[in-house]
């Protein structure tokens, strides 16, 4: 795009490698180009998503039947948020009964098997005896 002489991509190249050379290297200068750039990019993103009748002025009616749509969108963020709150927690309960007891259970099995088989090829005896009375469980009529 020019524009009186001036080429759109030329500035913009220009202008960051300005930054790149000099003001990276200042703290204060990430903070100040974030903010800028939110002050620019907000009011762009607010005219792409909502259009210009984000920022025309409302008569009391509007508003109302905004505020009304706002309440519907609320309800159904609320149930979204509810259902997915619910999802973690059951995908919690999940990974903690598989991860936490069952493959932890055949690790400490695994181990102990192990550990006996040390036992009784090192002759043991009774280390292997209680190793194994560990793992078997204790049967009671």
């Amino acid at each position: 795009v020019n524009s009186l002489g001036l080429d759109a991509a030329h500035l913009g190249k220009s202008t960051h490698a300005f930054y790149c050379t000099h003001l990276r290297s200042e703290p204060s200068m990430d903070s100040a180009v974030a903010l800028i750039t939110a002050m620019i990019c907000g009011p762009l993103a607010l005219y792409a998503a909502f259009g210009a009748s984000y920022f025309a002025s409302w008569t009391e009616e509007e508003e109302l039947m905004e505020l009304e749509r706002l309440y519907r969108e609320r309800g159904r963020g609320e149930s979204f948020v509810l259902s997915s709150w619910r999802w973690c927690r059951w995908a919690y309960f999940v990974f903690d009964i598989l991860v936490a007891m069952w493959l932890r259970y055949y690790l400490d099995l695994y181990l102990d098997i192990q550990a006996m088989k040390i036992f009784w090829e090192h002759g043991d005896i009774w280390f292997f005896v209680s190793n194994f009375g560990g793992i078997v469980p204790e049967h009671r009529d």
